[in-house]
């Protein structure tokens, strides 16, 4: 008669060789996976023979900070058709396992602090004044996959504030994961040069003239900080008070005016002479006038060099 097999060894034959091999894959319940591909390792506990699989791509991971439910069937498929000789590994574990993308949150307050850095950052292409973000739209939060970190600001001005939008570049490692374009616009309130009270054409300005009020810079067309850019100016126009006062309706008061008896000083080598004589024109300091000596009645060029006095050099 044919001696039985005991079923012991049966069992150990058909089913214990590939535990014999020595190859174990035991899967998480959870794993959270940083890069694009998930890992066999990152998926499962793994012995010394599969060890060396540990960095092998199975399949594309989640969006960042988003999540994805794999099964052990699946994971063993996508395993044996790159590693086809881990076919008599022995699977333990979970039939399951949750696959969440690690990555780097962007909420309001991550935008807002960036924001505020840009503005720190170029702090010397802006005035003087407290400036700040306001009215800006911001959009719900959102995951940026992990790396090093750069990001790029770029007003839709660049004049910075006058922009209304500012679009927001993310690079991580080095490549663009996301543009981000932000709507609002931007406050800098500072002490303005006003008029103190209502002003005529041709006022010489002094300091009784002037006053600051603090006001957004953005919404005027040309303010200015600073008083003494005015002072000892003429008005080329009337101001009402409280008005900014703009550079440009100033200008300097002639250093010698048109019909005004002026000494003339003739210079010749080092012969000096003096004349009186009769500005034809304003002038002001360092500048070419035409005027007419007395004495002679004729018409010549002189530089002015301080009031009533014109030098003309031969």
């Amino acid at each position: 008669m044919p001696q039985l097999v005991p079923i012991a060894l049966l069992l150990l034959f058909l089913f214990g060789a590939a535990g014999a091999s020595g190859q174990e894959i035991s899967l998480r319940s959870d794993a959270l996976v940083a890069d694009a591909m998930v890992t066999l390792g990152e998926l499962a506990e793994l012995d010394a023979e599969t060890a060396p699989f540990a960095e092998l791509q199975l399949m594309r991971s989640p969006e960042p900070g988003q999540e994805r439910t794999l099964s052990a069937a699946l994971i063993r498929q996508a395993l044996l058709q790159r590693a086809p000789e881990l076919n008599q590994a022995t699977w333990a574990g979970a039939q399951t396992v949750t696959v969440r993308r690690d990555g780097l949150v962007i909420d309001q307050p991550a935008l807002e602090k960036l924001l505020s850095g840009y503005l720190e950052a170029n702090r010397e292409r802006l005035p003087k004044a407290r400036i700040a973000f306001k009215n800006m739209q911001f959009p719900p939060s959102f995951v940026l996959p992990k790396g090093k970190l750069a990001t790029e600001v770029i007003p839709a001005d660049s004049r910075i504030l006058g922009s209304r939008r500012f679009t927001v570049i993310f690079r991580v490692d080095g490549q663009v994961v996301r543009n981000l374009s932000l709507r609002g616009e931007l406050e800098a309130l500072a002490p303005v040069v006003v008029a103190a009270a209502d002003l005529d054409r041709g006022t010489i300005l002094n300091e009784a003239d002037l006053d600051r009020v603090e006001m957004d810079l953005t919404s005027l067309r040309n303010p200015c900080l600073d008083p003494d850019e005015f002072l000892g100016k003429k008005l080329k126009r009337p101001v009402r008070q409280g008005t900014p006062l703009d550079p440009a309706t100033v200008e300097m008061p002639p250093v010698v005016s048109r019909g005004e008896t002026v000494t003339i000083l003739l210079r010749r080598g080092t012969l000096s002479l003096t004349a009186r004589g009769q500005a034809l024109q304003n002038g002001l300091r360092n500048e070419t006038i035409r005027v007419r000596n007395n004495d002679s009645q004729r018409d010549i060029s002189g530089r002015v060099v301080e009031p009533g006095v014109v030098i003309v050099e031969q």
